[in-house]
């Protein structure tokens, strides 16, 4: 047979324990924001699943129920657990249970774009320096045809006045 599941009895201890936080966080005086948070949360400002575990297994025993620390990984893992807390948090500012992973998927998204950005950088720099590259060759060609346009004129010009040609050499390459 299979063994019944521990969720529900779970989530009500838990929304137990959340109203309490709640009340006590209610009982601060206003502004919320000088409120101080009444759900336990680390350095980096997010949830402590540890330690809230650690409340719920001492508030679990103050009712005759017997929990153990295994109750944090239920509450990292199932969503119906974490939600309710995650409200709590929510309200008193602190960051949501498996923040963390959203940030760390965010933090992957940006930095792919920025990739993606620096791929798109690179090829137009490239093209660019490829583009510059064309230019200076074209006015190059451009100058030599100048040049040698202006010879022309010279020899033509030589020619309409005296009726003469003058040898040059090849003016044509």
């Amino acid at each position: 047979m299979a063994r019944p599941t521990v969720i529900p009895k779970l989530r009500a201890l838990i929304e137990d324990l959340l109203e309490i936080k709640q009340a006590a966080w209610e009982d601060q005086p206003e502004p919320e924001k000088h409120r101080k948070p009444t759900l336990l949360f680390t350095n980096d400002h997010k949830v402590d699943v540890r330690n809230f575990s650690r409340e719920l297994v001492e508030f679990a025993a103050q009712r005759g129920i017997k929990l153990t620390m295994a109750v944090a990984r239920h509450i990292h893992e199932n969503e119906v657990l974490h939600n309710p807390i995650n409200d709590i948090a929510a309200v008193q500012g602190i960051k949501a249970i498996g923040s963390r992973k959203r940030e760390k998927e965010e933090d992957d998204a940006a930095l792919s774009a920025i990739k993606q950005l620096n791929k798109r950088i690179k090829s137009q720099s490239e093209g660019h320096v490829q583009a510059r590259a064309r230019v200076a060759y074209l006015e190059r060609e451009l100058a030599e045809e100048r040049a040698e346009n202006q010879r022309l004129r010279i020899l033509l010009g030589h020619l309409q006045q005296t009726g003469s040609v003058i040898r040059t050499g090849n003016i044509v390459e």
